[in-house]
């Protein structure tokens, strides 16, 4: 071999090119440097396939969205439009950085399954992850795109733009759960007295969906917080929940089955600029079997005068069946507690409701400044009722001057035991805020005597909720927190609602 190349010289000096190219690879591999390390140690234990974390703060898009910081191979996208570039799988996940902002609107793709949901949720501490809209009226914040179905969206807030989560399907979607999330601002003023151009906070446009959960969600200044376009649901339930200055009806529960709502608070709704409606539910074309459709639990207060009919806390149109009102508080709402409002033609037998309960619920000063109606339970003035079934009992009032229990008393009902009674409530507790920068509060009430309830999951207060014993309170994320003060022999008081928003840098009382 040796001869061979001192004879070709040409070849020879080939042959120690390509040895060169070899050693230098050699010395290039060997020189390599590895990840730069991290001034402490990072832990990606929690690295799985379908786990696709995103952060504005410190992600980029060049990486592979398989961890919650970047690690040397590892770490979180940065924008939404990456995010929302693929579409996902049952089981995948996409957590959002917590106190990071996104001026971007989101649309996911994907289909899981109540067994196996697609979730995007949050990581890290601090305030939830916020999808923003510009603020003029347009889009939605996050959309879940007709041809997906089976999310969950937990921990996320949402606001300036015309809906914060809107739900489109084709044909038949199931499977859609939304919690802890805070939702607000979600307005339309260019509306035209056209319900299709309001802001909503959650609404559903399609043929039909079912198996649908809202919980401890906080809803605040949208022109409606919930409601379905068109087509039909099934299987729904709305707990926990808390709706406050809404700028219409809070919640439509219209052409569905077994819908229910539980625990909620509709607080200080009609504080806005449509001048119509203001009703806390809405309910039309509601089916099911005896108390299938379930309205418990629920504090109705404080509904503002619109200039228009309405004013209620919960409003009964179209007919319905398998309705359920128990265990409810309405009070200090400037129309009727709870209104039957005939839309129907104008025949002897109009519309009817079948399997209806009204009770035990407490209804207290409402028609406080109606001009319309002085009936804490009105059926309007040319209410045509004469078919139907149902029990209205064991309900307690404390009226104003002038105020009936029932405007008038349809035959297809029963009646029993609904009383007047002189147990007066007390003055609702209140908050002391102690430091704006960290949002401590304390709470008190004029009664020392009164024990104090509160929550921070924006349920109705119960004496079962968390029993304020003294101290500072302080909460990690923008939150409604209710507080209601009980005493032996009195009525409860009224639920005091705070929103504390710690990413605008405001304690808002209602």
């Amino acid at each position: 071999m040796k001869k061979e190349l001192k004879k070709n010289p040409k070849q020879f000096e080939k042959l120690l090119i390509l040895v060169a190219f070899v050693i230098a690879g050699m010395v290039f591999v060997y020189a390599k440097p590895g990840p730069i390390p991290s001034a402490a140690p990072i832990d990606n234990s929690s690295l799985v396939k379908g786990k696709y974390y995103v952060s504005q703060s410190i992600g980029n898009d060049t990486y592979d969205g398989l961890a919650p910081v970047f690690d040397g191979t590892h770490g979180p996208w940065k924008t939404l439009s990456k995010a929302g570039s693929r579409a996902y799988f049952a089981g995948d996940s996409i957590p959002l950085k917590c106190g990071d902002q996104w001026n971007k609107l989101f649309t996911l793709e994907g289909n899981g399954s109540s067994s196996s949901p697609i979730t995007l949720a949050s990581y890290a501490s601090g305030d939830r992850p916020y999808i923003r809209g510009s603020g003029d009226n347009s889009g939605a914040c996050i959309t879940i795109s007709a041809s997906s179905q089976g999310w969950k969206i937990v921990g996320i807030e949402t606001g300036y733009a015309k809906y914060g989560i809107k739900v489109l399907t084709s044909s038949k979607g199931d499977f859609y759960c939304f919690e802890d999330n805070y939702i607000h601002d979600c307005v339309n003023a260019n509306w035209n007295n056209n319900s299709d151009e309001w802001g909503y906070g959650v609404i559903f446009v399609g043929a039909s969906f079912t198996n649908i959960a809202v919980q401890n969600c906080i809803f605040v200044r949208n022109d409606c917080s919930f409601y379905h376009l068109r087509g039909s649901l099934e299987n729904v339930i709305i707990k926990g929940c808390t709706f406050t200055k809404g700028h219409y009806n809070q919640l439509y529960q219209h052409d569905a089955k077994n819908f229910d709502i539980l625990n909620c608070m509709f607080d200080h709704n009609g504080d806005g600029y449509i001048n119509r409606g203001n009703t806390g539910v809405i309910m039309g074309d509601l089916r099911g079997e005896a108390g299938e459709n379930e309205i418990a639990g629920n504090e109705f207060g404080w509904t503002i005068d619109p200039g228009g009919w309405d004013e209620a806390g919960y409003d009964f149109e179209v007919s319905g069946d398998g309705i359920t009102l128990r265990n409810n508080f309405f009070h200090d709402c400037y129309g009727e507690a709870i209104l039957f409002m005939d839309l129907g033609p104008t025949s002897t037998t109009g519309f009817t409701w079948n399997n209806l309960l009204i009770d035990n619920n407490l209804f207290v000063n409402n028609c406080n400044g109606s001009i319309h109606h002085k009936a804490e339970i009105d059926f309007w003035d040319g209410f045509h009722m004469n078919a139907g079934s149902g029990t209205i009992s064991n309900n307690r009032f404390v009226r104003l001057p002038g105020v009936k229990m029932f405007s008038f008393i349809p035959s297809c009902f029963s009646y029993s035991n609904n009383v007047d009674v002189m147990t007066p409530l007390f003055t609702e507790p209140q908050f002391v805020l102690i430091d704006d920068k960290t949002n401590e509060f304390t709470l008190s009430c004029a009664d020392l005597n009164a024990s104090i309830y509160y929550s921070t999951d924006d349920s109705v207060p119960t004496q079962s909720s968390t029993h304020y014993t003294g101290g500072n309170i302080s909460v990690t994320k923008s939150q409604i927190v209710n507080i209601k003060a009980f005493k032996d022999g009195y009525l409860p008081s009224v639920t005091n609602s705070q929103l504390i928003d710690l990413r605008a840098g405001t304690y808002r009382n209602k």
